[in-house]
């Protein structure tokens, strides 16, 4: 009987793992391939544009149904569903042409955010008493293969027979993969969330205060690092940094953060108050939001560069780790995560579009780095909410 534990245990860790494989690589791989896709379907600027936005739009408004879908069908099959989407809407995005690529994100968006929300609530019924170890080991895991996506989409594309079509087509293996572990799960995770009648007695996440404060703090960060994805080789650029040079620094700055995704969730478990670790975090990011906008010189910039990089992966992981920590059942998990993703990404959609029409209306980045700044203050006080000993309730 242990032995058998033991193995469904290993199966279902193997199924969160392989799922968070899923939640960034499908969409980070596409910024690589822009300038084939536009050559090849003869594609605008404006769907270009939507093509690297509509994702994070399609989080904030999916992320309002896994819960509802959890509830109705169980985790586990909502799950399967979620990687099926991802691996269906990776072929309508390669082979249905033009209308089929904005199709294709769209139903991937939808994928990637059930995903996005229940991996943690997974985390809370399964792993309670070791939430920040495994929040640490699922988002390192995303992290690592995001970067990698980013990093071998062009050289796969280059293959004999690939193109850009293939290069992008081929993540929907993954997705597969993981969608064939939560099949075998069955017995694994609660047949499904309270819904109904039931779902009344857990948490009322719209009027708990905590549950405000970890929901600021996601649409903070979310806000503040969506941001510098979109606009950190401009402002570089715009600095005197060389073009080719920007961009390495842009990767930088997301690869980074992979080592804090996984360092900081475990320390915030062995902590009774997270205020600590928040505020250190905090500190460090308005210290490197400083200096992207006062530095002058290609080393300086880099430190900054570098110094944000791993503050957005804390502030992230944190979030991720917050959804179970501050919750007492896998429900209210569910609950807190809807809230926190769905307004996170919804701030995370904003944060770009906000610094552009700074910038357009002041002609220089001066004025928008001093908006990210500020981002980034509000950041470390809704950490410092967050971060307080507390529940859900």
């Amino acid at each position: 009987m242990k032995k058998k534990e033991t193995k469904a245990a290993a199966l279902l860790f193997a199924a969160v793992i392989v799922t968070a494989l899923n939640l960034r690589a499908p969409i980070t791989g596409v910024g690589s391939l822009v300038d084939a896709m536009r050559a090849d379907l003869g594609l605008s600027g404006a769907v270009t544009g939507v093509l690297t936005t509509l994702p994070v739009l399609i989080f904030a408004f999916a992320s309002l149904l896994a819960g509802r879908l959890a509830a109705r069908f169980g985790i586990g099959r909502t799950l399967t569903g979620s990687m099926l989407l991802v691996a269906a809407g990776a072929a309508v995005r390669s082979w249905l042409g033009g209308a089929g690529l904005v199709l294709g994100m769209v139903i991937i968006g939808v994928g990637i955010a059930c995903g996005n929300v229940l991996l943690p609530v997974v985390v809370k019924a399964r792993w309670s008493g070791q939430i920040g170890p495994m929040t640490s080991l699922y988002t390192t895991a995303q992290s690592v293969f995001a970067g990698l996506a980013a990093g071998i989409c062009v050289p796969l594309s280059l293959l004999p027979g690939m193109g850009w079509r293939g290069a992008l087509a081929i993540w929907g293996i993954p997705a597969l993969g993981a969608a064939a572990l939560w099949v075998l799960q069955r017995d694994a995770l609660p047949a499904a969330l309270p819904a109904g009648p039931e779902a009344a007695k857990g948490a009322n996440v719209r009027r708990s205060r905590v549950a405000w404060y970890c929901t600021a703090y996601m649409g903070t960060q979310a806000a503040v690092f969506y941001s510098c994805a979109a606009w950190l080789p401009a402002i570089l650029t715009a600095k005197g940094v060389g073009s080719a040079a920007a961009g390495l620094m842009a990767s930088l700055y997301q690869l980074v953060g992979i080592a804090s995704n996984f360092f900081a969730p475990s320390m915030a478990a062995r902590m009774r108050d997270q205020r600590p670790l928040t505020g250190a975090v905090g500190a460090a990011y308005i210290a490197g939001a400083a200096i992207l906008w006062l530095g002058r010189t290609p080393g300086v910039l880099f430190a900054g560069v570098v110094i944000c990089g791993l503050c957005t992966g804390c502030a992230f992981s944190l979030c991720m780790a917050f959804i179970g920590m501050r919750t007492r059942s896998a429900a209210d998990a569910s609950r807190l995560s809807v809230m926190l993703q769905a307004v996170g990404y919804a701030f995370a959609a904003m944060g770009p579009v906000l610094l552009g029409r700074v910038l357009d209306a002041t002609g220089s980045w001066s004025a928008p780095l001093a908006c990210l700044l500020a981002g980034v203050a509000i950041n470390t006080v809704a950490g410092q909410l967050a971060g307080k000993p507390g529940w859900v309730e």
